[in-house]
């Protein structure tokens, strides 16, 4: 089993050599089982995977109904109704899908393709998509269209049927990959405080930080069991 350090000088080297720069002090990954809940830290615990499909279908949910067109709003009614979403989803999510979805395109078309970041990680965790990077910006349209596939073209997917097309990640590789956005995620902060040397030149720290935010956002809240998706810890 890989330790905590191990992993750590692995992801360090991974990324010094794509140009990010990360903290020297940072806290190093937990050990597969521990639990970290005070530091805010990832612990050492998977969610349920019931729990990470179901986030996984919120977040297309929510932006399906900020993007797609008015024809579509029946069968993303149903698609919320019948996974029971409401019941997962946060206070801004339920915003967003009881507007009309008319309105909610036009309020918040310019924001909802942050959702497919925050998709690629959880797809990922479940085996349904390939691996998220830490190092790039905005993901490419080949795997927008991945990620979508797994719903359209009826929006008849549920959280059962997600977990019976993939295979779950091991603890200890979800770990690895939340330790190594941690790190990419520091070196992003310090780009936007105008820090240089922390990024490759042509790295946007706010366009393409916000990518690598969004990807964090879902692997770290994916190790804290118990936690809202809106009361994740996503220090640096």
């Amino acid at each position: 089993m890989t330790t905590p350090q191990q992993m750590r000088d692995k992801n360090i080297a991974l990324l010094n050599q794509r140009g990010f720069k990360s903290a020297t002090w940072m806290p190093l990954p937990a050990a597969v089982g521990d639990v970290s809940e005070e530091t805010g830290f990832a612990g050492g615990t998977l969610r349920p995977e019931l729990e990470i499909a179901n986030r996984l279908l919120c977040h297309c949910a929510v932006f399906a109904w900020g993007s797609a067109p008015s024809e579509f709003e029946q069968r993303v009614t149903e698609f919320i109704l019948n996974n029971e979403l409401r019941r997962s989803m946060t206070d801004s999510e339920l915003n967003i899908v009881n507007l009309p979805m008319d309105d909610a395109r036009a309020d918040y078309a310019h924001l909802i393709g942050w959702r497919l970041e925050n998709m690629w990680s959880l797809a990922w965790i479940l085996g349904l998509a390939d691996e998220p990077s830490a190092t790039t910006g905005q993901l490419p349209e080949e795997t927008s269209g991945a990620l979508l596939s797994l719903f359209l073209p009826g929006f008849t997917t549920t959280a059962d049927s997600l977990l019976s097309r993939g295979q779950t990640q091991s603890i200890e590789t979800v770990i690895e990959m939340e330790d190594r956005f941690y790190l990419a995620h520091n070196a992003v902060r310090s780009g936007q405080l105008g820090k240089a040397g922390m990024l490759p030149d042509d790295f946007d720290p706010v366009a393409d930080g916000g990518a690598i935010h969004e990807r964090r956002h879902s692997l770290t809240w994916s190790l804290a069991p118990g936690t809202r998706w809106d009361e994740t810890d996503l220090s640096t």
